[in-house]
């Protein structure tokens, strides 16, 4: 995808998270009308819509303190693509209700039938509780996952974020740098501006594991390249690194 389609798509997605449900449903109708073609990754009204949907998700739970961190905020910034959003929680108390009201919020939002939409929990990750949301619209669905996280564990989090971008978190349209004690000396050089600068440039920097011990867990090089790879084959461009970068799997892995 080109840099001039990723800034398209990046200033509409910023539209988005400013907008009221009224406005987004302003803009739905726009994407009907006006949004035609796409390219060899995606369909441009498809994709754009399901932003739509998940930006409606993300502003009724940051009403009840929710924040959203990782590849999601990444993604926002660069216009680039997504696979889920991931979602801090204001407590450690599990607020299970807020969730259970997506799906009331969108059919009084959008209008949908009840069997155009539906959620249902995924098995459990080792530190969030993931949800998986689907939408059908005539012959298209979109599917949106979001992972919980309590606070707690986030800090105790095994895993660094795999790059910089990675490292931030967002709410209320305001974004900033994650606290993650274990990356601290490898982040002290930058700032917020940095990194969005960065992202809007089509660009990310890899972060690498910050002790040699961690250097010898092959589970976690495969995981740190597989996600590597998949940033880059988005369209990412990872060439830099901070920290100590693990040594490459060979391609013949599962990483």
């Amino acid at each position: 995808m080109s840099r001039l389609e990723d800034l398209s798509i990046a200033k509409l997605r910023d539209r988005m998270s400013k907008s009221s449900i009224v406005e987004l449903a302003d803009i739905k109708k726009e994407l009907e009308t006006s949004c035609k073609g796409g390219n060899e990754h995606i369909i441009f009204h498809e994709s754009l819509t399901r932003d739509l949907y998940a930006y409606a998700v993300i502003n009724f739970l940051t009403m009840y303190g929710f924040v959203v961190f990782g590849g999601f905020v990444s993604a926002h910034v660069s216009g680039k693509a997504w696979n889920d959003i991931d979602l801090l929680m204001p407590a450690d108390h599990f607020a299970q209700d807020h969730v259970l009201k997506i799906v009331a919020f969108l059919r009084l939002s959008f209008g949908f039938k009840a069997i155009q939409i539906q959620m249902y929990e995924c098995q459990a990750k080792r530190y969030a509780r993931t949800f998986s949301l689907t939408i059908k619209e005539s012959d298209v669905v979109h599917s949106i996952k979001f992972d919980i996280v309590p606070k707690s564990i986030h800090k105790k989090m095994k895993w660094l974020p795999v790059t910089v971008g990675k490292c931030l978190l967002m709410s209320d349209n305001v974004i900033s740098l994650r606290s993650i004690p274990k990356a601290a000396h490898m982040l002290l050089p930058w700032k917020v501006t940095d990194i969005l600068e960065l992202l809007r440039n089509g660009n990310d920097v890899g972060l690498g594991i910050p002790t040699a011990a961690q250097s010898r867990d092959t589970e976690y090089r495969a995981y740190w390249w597989q996600r590597i790879r998949a940033l880059r084959k988005s369209g990412y461009v990872v060439d830099n690194f901070l920290g100590c970068t693990p040594q490459e799997p060979s391609r013949g892995t599962n990483a």
